[in-house]
């Protein structure tokens, strides 16, 4: 009789082992979700990117398990063309206007030549002159199919393509920002799993 209580006892504490391990398991990966959503609006803040093209870069790279409790948020390494943010074309009246025929494909009319372009890079301020110039690129990448690049000498091929801070590099400066938070979050969802027990 003594040994059938302990037997049911020890039965009723694995299936509260197994039911808080589901419990765990399920809390982090709900916190890793609202994780990510965090971490698109702590970039967002920093720099001037759409949060769409944010989440989008921004993914959930592991899974918690029973036998690995641990979720995975990163980010795509990849460069963002400058034109991305909120690049414009700045033109100016040309010396000899009759003989301008302009660019369509840049956004210039006859007339006119360019003068260079404005970007805003930080989520904040005013957006800022530079003396660049848009390309067309090869492959269709870009807002636009467009790039900014500045002349590196005179010859045709003499550029540089410009690149604004990446996804992932401002995932990065932000991931500390937003860890405390995460954590709040994975305890909350924890505690909601237990008392929901």
């Amino acid at each position: 009789m003594f040994e059938d209580d302990i037997k049911r006892v020890q039965a009723r504490i694995n299936q509260l082992s197994s039911e808080v391990n589901k419990a765990q398991v399920s809390a982090i990966n709900r916190a890793t979700r609202k994780a990510l959503t965090l971490a698109v609006n702590n970039i967002k803040s920093q720099v001037n990117l759409k949060a769409p093209y944010i989440r989008s870069k921004l993914k959930v790279y592991q899974r918690a398990t029973a036998q690995n409790p641990e979720g995975v948020l990163g980010a795509e390494s990849r460069g963002v063309l400058l034109d991305r943010f909120d690049g414009q074309q700045i033109v100016t009246k040309a010396k000899h206007p009759n003989r301008s025929k302009g660019d369509p494909l840049r956004g210039i009319a006859s007339g006119y030549k360019s003068k260079g372009v404005t970007v805003k890079v930080k989520a904040k301020g005013a957006a800022k002159f530079m003396p660049g110039f848009y390309i067309p690129l090869n492959n269709g990448n870009g807002a636009n199919g467009m790039a900014i690049a500045v002349r590196t000498g005179r010859g045709q091929k003499d550029y540089k393509v410009l690149y604004g801070p990446s996804v992932s590099q401002t995932f990065n400066y932000v991931r500390n920002d937003i860890s405390a938070q995460t954590q709040e979050i994975v305890i909350s969802e924890l505690l909601n799993e237990l008392e929901s027990m």
